[in-house]
């Protein structure tokens, strides 16, 4: 359908509280009787070529020794675990604040709200005063109550022109469909400079997709740095600014410079998903800064042995358009689907965020005899790099190593590592292209304490008192524990956790059957530009999964 957005991820539903858990208080320095030691042992099989970065863009490694990385098995791990237990979003910078410009598009509603915003803009030089170590702007010359004029020229990417008259001429970019740039009168030295704050500064700082970088004597330089330059504009680099009520100033190169929503991520997730008053068991497994240690270990996984042509050829991707967070037709619910003029964006109150994001599980475009991509890239450093994979259907093995977990936090373990039939996990880089799909078995080793120091050897090794034990009374402690902890909603009169409605979502993404249906790699590619210029919205999981008469085009 027209209508339907394309992508290689979606979101499971965030819980509507978070189920508590009591905080670590006891000694970590001892093994307790009422808790659990030991390790898991995992092996590891890729389902799909896989890319974990090491030095100079080669695959991780110690030495010779190919390895993925304990650290990128922890943050697949704990991503996992914050979903099933229905956790806190613990690593979401809910203080973060989204930038934006609409100056054209089809989605009228943003576009008139940007234009409500930008009423007031002014022409100015921003310079700075390198003894008092602050920046300011000198407004410029009014001029029939207008600081600035535009004129017909869009011949010129960036440049600056000074004339005879004291004026800059700023070219801000080529557009499509653009016909205009800007004058910006003389400096008027007579008006009272205004001074930035270091959180006016920040707020032009932060926002990481401004791109602009003008080059001046083949030196590439920001609007801050050439505010320094004042052999080049010895009364500041010509901007437009504005500033937005109860906000800060705000500035640019261009007239229609990107300004800041007035509400962050904070103002789109329920309150107690994000209070550091709760503690959640994700918090109690991993730990928590400056209170209290993990008692989880992840080692490096260890490639095995007499495993032959482990690498594909080296490829270049092609440049990858990734949706961020400010593709709010994404990343926030849309209650109304069939209107795209009511959308709602970042500023919109009584909107939550989709949840938490995840990678479709996806037949990468590159077979083993092919030499390049057939779509998406990897960025890394903002350059666009070549990278050698490793195949799949390679095994790895690994330890997990536990101290002083309750049996409900185990199982917690446990569940997130053993996946239903057919479920995989995804971990690396690359996940957008189907990189990354792994497939985990685990046995479990408990300490025998008893047996452990009763004698010191065994054999003609260190007694280690390890016992290799059943999971699943641990699995079904932990899931008892959460079906009698979430709210009935949440339950939905489910028996079983994976039949409770969020679990339902997580498995329907982690299940491998979903790369045989028909037309499942278009289904999940990418949005070309048509799909950002129409804002369609990215449908809920069960619709992309179900919608098997699905038109690809």
């Amino acid at each position: 359908m027209k209508n339907e957005a394309k992508s290689p991820y979606n979101f499971i539903p965030l819980n509507d509280k978070v189920v508590k858990v009591e905080q670590p208080d006891f000694d970590f320095s001892v093994y307790h009787k009422d808790r659990y030691n030991g390790y898991l042992r995992i092996k590891l099989e890729t389902k799909t070529p896989l890319f974990i970065k090491g030095e100079e863009y080669n695959f991780f490694s110690i030495g010779d020794n190919i390895k993925i990385p304990g650290s990128s098995l922890r943050g697949m791990i704990r991503s996992l675990l914050e979903i099933v237990t229905y956790s806190k979003l613990n690593y979401v910078d809910t203080k973060r604040r989204f930038y934006y410009r609409w100056v054209a598009g089809s989605f009228s509603t943003l576009r008139k709200y940007y234009a409500k915003k930008m009423k007031g803009v002014q022409g100015g030089y921003l310079s700075f005063n390198t003894q008092d170590d602050e920046y300011f702007i000198t407004p410029a010359k009014s001029m029939n109550g207008k600081t600035f004029t535009k004129f017909r020229d869009n011949s010129k990417q960036f440049k600056y022109e000074k004339q005879y008259n004291g004026s800059w001429k700023v070219w801000s970019g080529m557009i499509q469909g653009k016909k205009h740039n800007w004058i910006i009168n003389k400096p008027d030295l007579s008006i009272k400079k205004i001074f930035l704050s270091k959180r006016d500064l920040n707020c032009y700082i932060n926002d990481e997709n401004r791109n602009f970088i003008f080059e001046i004597d083949n030196e590439k330089k920001g609007l801050l740095e050439m505010a320094n330059d004042h052999t080049l504009f010895p009364n500041g680099v010509p901007i437009f600014y504005n500033k937005l009520k109860n906000l800060v100033l705000l500035f640019g190169h261009t007239k229609n410079f990107r300004i800041p929503y007035l509400k962050t991520i904070n103002n789109h997730i329920p309150e107690n998903l994000s209070s550091d008053q709760i503690t959640d068991m994700t918090e109690a497994l991993f730990g928590k800064k400056n209170q209290w240690q993990t008692r989880i270990f992840f080692e490096d996984a260890d490639l095995l042995p007499n495993q032959d042509n482990i690498f594909l050829k080296e490829s270049s991707p092609k440049i990858l358009t990734s949706p961020k967070p400010t593709c709010f037709q994404h990343y926030l619910e849309q209650p109304n689907k069939s209107d795209k003029n009511k959308i709602k964006h970042w500023d919109d109150s009584n909107i939550k965020i989709r949840g938490r994001k995840l990678y479709w599980h996806r037949n990468p475009p590159m077979k083993e005899s092919e030499t390049s991509w057939s779509e998406g890239s990897i960025l890394i450093d903002t350059q666009h790099i070549k990278i050698k994979p490793l195949r799949k259907d390679l095994n790895f093995t690994s330890r997990i190593r536990f101290e002083n977990l309750s049996k409900i936090e185990l199982g917690a373990l446990l569940f997130v590592l053993n996946l239903p039939n057919n479920c995989f996990h995804k971990i690396g880089m690359g996940k957008p292209l189907g990189l990354g799909s792994i497939h985990i078995k685990t046995e479990l080793f408990l300490i025998d304490r008893i047996k452990r120091y009763s004698s010191l050897f065994k054999g003609l090794n260190w007694q280690q008192g390890l016992v290799k034990s059943d999971f699943n009374k641990f699995k079904n402690d932990f899931e008892k524990f959460m079906l009698d902890n979430i709210t009935e909603k949440e339950r939905n009169n489910a028996e079983v956790l994976w039949d409770t409605p969020i679990l339902k979502t997580l498995k329907l993404m982690l299940d491998w059957k979903n790369t045989n249906q028909k037309d499942w790699s278009k289904r999940t590619k990418y949005l070309d530009l048509n799909d950002f210029k129409n804002r369609r919205i990215l449908k809920e999981p069960e619709e992309i999964v179900g919608f098997n008469n699905h038109n690809p085009n």
